[in-house]
């Protein structure tokens, strides 16, 4: 079993009105299991309610995916005076178990304030791969 770290960046300002705005995919070609999962940002603005949760689905799957991991709101995100913030998601059993290969992972973005948004933001995951 080999542990790999994945990650996808987004040049764009995921902003108001985004509500369930995507960005930041990953692919995970291989049968694995999620060890962690990370959110990186250069700076956060929470003027109104922000929410970001990370979500997965199958490569062939159009619909809005599921959620993984704990949901990231203001509380979580207001502290962010310095840049470059890094945040760890809080993973279950269940997002840990066994996932089949090809799931793609990405942010949820959604807020409610034309001033809220998240800059540059990147999804970093750890995953270890099984077979």
């Amino acid at each position: 079993m080999t542990t790999q770290f994945l990650q996808a960046q987004s040049n764009q300002t995921a902003a108001f009105n985004a509500s369930g705005l995507r960005v930041c995919f990953v692919v995970v070609p291989f049968v694995h299991k999620l060890v962690n999962a990370w959110l990186l940002t250069s700076n956060v603005v929470t003027t109104g309610t922000v929410e970001v949760q990370l979500k997965n689905r199958d490569v062939n799957d159009a619909q809005g995916g599921s959620n993984v991991g704990t949901k990231l709101e203001n509380d979580d995100l207001e502290d962010w005076s310095v840049t470059n913030k890094r945040f760890a998601l809080t993973l279950s059993a269940d997002d840990m178990a066994t996932s089949p290969a090809m799931r793609t992972y990405f942010w949820s973005f959604t807020a409610t304030n034309s001033a809220d948004r998240l800059d540059e933001p990147i999804l970093l995951l750890e995953v270890e791969e099984i077979g």
